[in-house]
């Protein structure tokens, strides 16, 4: 993502949809939200707003932007390096996401098992630990390194928790 606002791609209308580009000229926007020039302008230098506190940019969290932050990347990056399926990249649809995700976090699980939802039997300073470990409910109280917990069994990482979901 560092490379899309480097590149000049997050101040370029052709990637944003109508509804993107006027909220990101609204707010008048340069980078995310979270980010916070730390250098000279023109330098790329980011910090990061966490809910409680200013910290330098942790490169291996997760980036927190809007939906149309991401839509307008997914353009960017199809462009740029092409789609290795030769179709573009795009955002999840919901129906994926919870096909990737670790099937003892799934709906059908709680329903089967209470237990099997953390959030009804854990406490938050908890979920960072354990076979399904997950930055939930303040675990961490800002993001985590992408690759902090195990992949779920399709091998993906973060699948739950560790970022706000629109």
């Amino acid at each position: 993502f560092w490379q899309f606002v480097a590149d000049g791609g997050y101040r370029n209308e052709k990637y944003w949809c109508e509804d993107g580009w006027a909220w990101r000229t609204h707010r008048n926007l340069k980078w995310p939200f979270f980010w916070k020039q730390v250098g000279p302008a023109g330098s790329h230098e980011y910090g990061l707003r966490t809910i409680f506190e200013e910290v330098p940019m942790r490169w291996d969290w997760p980036v927190d932007v809007t939906y149309y932050e991401s839509k307008a990347f997914c353009k960017y990056k199809s462009e740029r390096d092409g789609s290795p399926t030769s179709k573009p990249y795009r955002l999840l649809t919901e129906a994926e996401h919870q096909i990737i995700r670790d099937p003892r976090h799934s709906l059908d699980a709680a329903r089967e098992d209470v237990s099997a939802d953390k959030v009804m039997v854990t406490a938050g300073s908890e979920f960072a630990y354990g076979e399904t470990a997950a930055n939930l409910n303040m675990a961490y109280s800002s993001s985590s390194p992408v690759d902090a917990f195990p992949p779920s069994e399709s091998g993906h990482r973060d699948t739950i928790g560790n970022n706000w979901e629109w």
